[in-house]
């Protein structure tokens, strides 16, 4: 029913906004930590990372015989989003044992 489609617009608009938050602060930190010089260079692998995202269908696709289309899709969603959270936080880590590194180097 058309109340049943704004509930789920409105929920996948919510997921939308969360599962992209992400954007805004790498690219700050891509520009912030790359050299100078490098930054076009760094840009350009961020973009190229980007299409192992696009490859999803592929691996939904590959899935599917093994589960229905709703099995895939219920075990690549999250899986995706449970890897992304693991990378993020390895990410995280090594930035902050970098920046510990420069702090004692510093003292």
């Amino acid at each position: 029913s058309a109340g049943d489609l704004r509930v789920a617009m409105l929920f996948y608009l919510l997921q939308v906004l969360a599962a992209e938050c992400w954007i805004g602060p790498t690219l700050s930190l891509l520009s912030s930590l790359a050299p100078a010089r490098s930054r076009g260079v760094a840009q350009g692998i961020f973009a190229m990372m980007t299409l192992v995202g696009n490859a999803a269908p592929v691996v939904v696709s590959l899935l599917i015989p093994y589960f229905s289309l709703g099995g895939a899709l219920q075990r690549a969603v999250p899986g995706a989003y449970l890897l992304s959270a693991l990378l993020f936080l390895l990410a995280g880590d090594s930035i902050h044992q970098a920046d510990a590194r420069r702090g004692a180097a510093v003292r």
